[in-house]
């Protein structure tokens, strides 16, 4: 078996692996996964055919058909996993074109040179779409390095198939056969099949970077508000506190809690109060900036961690929310539930840990209930001193 022959043979059981795996995914949602499966099948099919009739004039051409349609495959799968708008019937024809005139330079008897160069364009093409999908399209709060090792290896890739493609253009490629053991007939078989086999590791490490987003989600948002969880909110909290300390910009803390939710449970109805939370969500998500942290520390209790924003300028923004919350039915009128909520605000002081910031924020919304409820109340500024005991 020549050195092609056994390269080609590592890709097929690499096709295989990689099949298993994505799978094994089938059922889990992940955009893209099944576009990415049928292009390891179909270019297991395209592999096989090569291997199994390495001597016929056909084999190349036969091999074609399942390769370019694996090559739009996992491009077709890589735009669903982003998210953008697939280009069927483009790509379609001018793969039915390429495969077409690939047949004919089979029948013809056409300088088979002119096959690698119709192959390489396509595979060039599917590359560079994809490269510029990974390194356009990566989620800015996603870890980088599994979107950057699929920029890099289809990066790379193009440019083994385009110097491919050159090479034989330019007649020195010798003898067009995959399988023909030349040294540079074996050089760009390995590079391809080595990035082939990086490209079907990126999926997958694609899908898995889909599926610990989903699972981080769950584990630190609100699944009804969209809020972060306690656990998370603190978490955060503590990280950005720390880094208002070491750069002594200020912090504040709002604690927020619905007035006479209680009420609204046993006068409405449970459903009635999730509604009244998803609306009090969105009206606050929607009117703090994008650099707030806000939370749900436990039933209608949530709060919100301004960085770089004194305490009297926190307790304006939320008393313009609550001002125009007040008197709104959740959901707009739809149940006609009207609610208010009272707001507690302190700002943190050189020195103070976030648990005794919480306090005093605490206290300032417990002072809001007793003047009354449907207001805001900025705690009084702590002394370092008092901080330090």
């Amino acid at each position: 078996m020549s050195t092609p022959a056994v390269l080609l043979l590592v890709l097929l059981i690499n096709c295989v692996a990689t099949s298993a795996v994505l799978g094994s995914l089938w059922r889990a949602d992940v955009p893209g996964v099944r576009r990415w499966l049928a292009s390891q099948a179909l270019l297991a099919i395209a592999v096989g055919a090569l291997l199994a009739a390495p001597s016929s004039p056909m084999a190349v051409p036969v091999a074609v058909v399942p390769y370019v349609c694996a090559t739009l495959a996992i491009l077709q799968g890589f735009r669903q996993f982003f998210g953008v708008r697939p280009v069927y019937r483009t790509e379609l024809a001018a793969a039915a074109l390429l495969v077409a005139a690939v047949v004919w330079c089979a029948w013809a008897g056409a300088p088979s040179n002119l096959r690698v160069v119709l192959v390489s364009v396509i595979a060039v093409y599917v590359r560079v779409a994809i490269g510029w999908l990974a390194y356009r399209r990566r989620p800015a709060h996603r870890p980088a390095f599994a979107y950057g090792f699929v920029w890099v290896v289809a990066t790379a890739g193009a440019i083994v198939q385009f110097a491919r493609g050159v090479a034989f253009a330019l007649g020195h490629g010798g003898d067009a056969s995959l399988l023909h053991a030349t040294p540079l007939n074996v050089a760009f078989v390995a590079l391809a099949v080595l990035s082939l086999s990086c490209l079907s590791m990126g999926v997958v490490m694609l899908a898995h970077d889909r599926i610990a987003e989903r699972l981080e989600r769950l584990a630190t948002v609100d699944g009804l508000t969209g809020a972060l969880m306690r656990g998370a909110f603190l978490e955060q909290a503590e990280q950005r506190c720390g880094r208002a300390a070491r750069a002594g910009s200020p912090h504040s803390l709002v604690i927020v809690d619905l007035d006479n939710f209680k009420a609204i449970n046993d006068r409405h109805g449970h459903a009635a109060g999730d509604q009244a939370l998803v609306h009090f969500a969105a009206v606050m998500a929607g009117g703090i900036r994008s650099r707030d942290l806000f939370g749900r520390l436990g039933g209608e209790e949530f709060a919100v961690l301004c960085p770089d924003t004194p305490a009297d300028e926190a307790a304006r923004v939320i008393d313009r929310l609550r001002a125009s919350l007040a008197g709104a039915a959740a959901g707009s009128t739809r149940g006609g539930v009207r609610f208010t909520f009272s707001a507690g605000v302190a700002e943190r002081v050189a020195g103070e840990p976030l648990s005794q910031l919480m306090a005093r924020a605490d206290a300032a919304l417990y002072a809001a209930k007793a003047a009354g409820r449907d207001r805001v109340t900025v705690a009084a500024h702590a002394q370092r001193a008092d901080v330090a005991a």
